[in-house]
């Protein structure tokens, strides 16, 4: 896909992050002031990789990868992967199957033996379009919301 290149957030991009958070969770009412100081924490986190995909300049989708230490698979790390979206405008192009290869890509680098996400139940597109993308669902997921 020409024009479009995938590299770690910066500063500058916390604007563009937060309108696209604002599409990934419409009921989120993260203030930019908040979502700078996550950033800033996330930051000094060595295993934490804020990325952007940027599309002729412009910064049409992220998502952030976390590379967890483990005890099991012969020690190897898992990835996983959060806040994955694309800028509703410019879906359907390739972006995000651009994205999830690179993030792939990031994760074997690192010796990860899987790469993992979680999606809401009623994402049903976007669960489609992880399964085109070479995705494999895996078991149920469970959490506590505080």
């Amino acid at each position: 896909m020409s024009g479009l290149s995938i590299r770690e957030a910066n500063d500058l991009d916390l604007p563009a992050l937060h309108w696209l958070y604002q599409q990934l969770q419409p009921e989120d009412t993260t203030t930019l002031a908040e979502m700078e100081a996550g950033f800033q924490a996330m930051q000094t986190h060595p295993d934490c990789r804020v990325c952007v995909a940027e599309w002729d300049g412009v910064v049409v989708g992220t998502y952030v990868l976390y590379l967890l230490p483990n005890m099991t698979r012969n020690g190897r790390p898992a990835a996983m992967l959060e806040n994955i979206v694309v800028d509703e405008v410019c879906r359907g192009q390739g972006i995000g199957r651009v994205m999830l290869e690179q993030a792939r890509s990031q994760a074997q680098a690192a010796g990860c033996y899987k790469l993992s996400l979680t999606s809401n139940a009623k994402r049903t597109a976007a669960h489609d379009f992880y399964r085109k993308c070479g995705m494999v669902q895996h078991g149920v997921s469970f959490r506590y919301t505080f």
